[in-house]
């Protein structure tokens, strides 16, 4: 073997592996977020309940093909190489596709998003659980906002 191929084996190797670490990031915070938007899910409706859950799955699959990628390069298996390029691509396609869906419904989300959260400050001071939901959202907001220093910005925008 050749030092180019050797090369190439084990440069695919570390990307591999650091897209499978990328892809037990997205897991992570995933599970995360589904367990931190729970808190708020009662005036949601259960309706943002899914991208948490998508990171899961996405994170998940991640690694999975990462893995393969990882496990294929190192034995220099044609049938693992394959395959994970074929994953490649169909996760290329699926980006593109959840991007433009993405950008073609993006003003009904933000809108939808907006008429929920000004429903839940109207019930604010009639029921305890959305009161509980809506301190809960604005407390990790304002961490949020203060741990990337835009508290000017924030301010700007309640006073809009």
């Amino acid at each position: 073997m050749c030092c180019g191929n050797t090369c190439t084996k084990y440069l695919m190797f570390i990307f591999n592996f650091v897209f499978a670490l990328a892809g037990i990031a997205l897991l992570v915070v995933g599970a995360l977020t589904q367990a931190q938007i729970s808190e708020v899910n009662q005036f949601l409706d259960g309706k943002f309940s899914g991208p948490p859950i998508v990171l899961i799955v996405l994170g998940s699959v991640i690694f999975v093909v990462a893995f393969l990628g990882c496990c294929g390069a190192v034995r220099e298996s044609t049938c693992m190489l394959t395959t994970f390029a074929v994953f490649l691509i169909l996760f290329l396609v699926i980006g593109v596709v959840i991007g433009i869906l993405a950008f073609v419904f993006k003003n009904q989300i933000k809108d939808e998003l907006a008429a929920e959260l000004r429903s839940a400050v109207d019930q604010y001071n009639s029921n305890q659980a959305i009161r509980e939901s809506v301190d809960s959202m604005q407390k990790a907001l304002i961490g949020i906002v203060i741990s990337l220093g835009l508290v000017r910005t924030f301010k700007r925008s309640i006073a809009v």
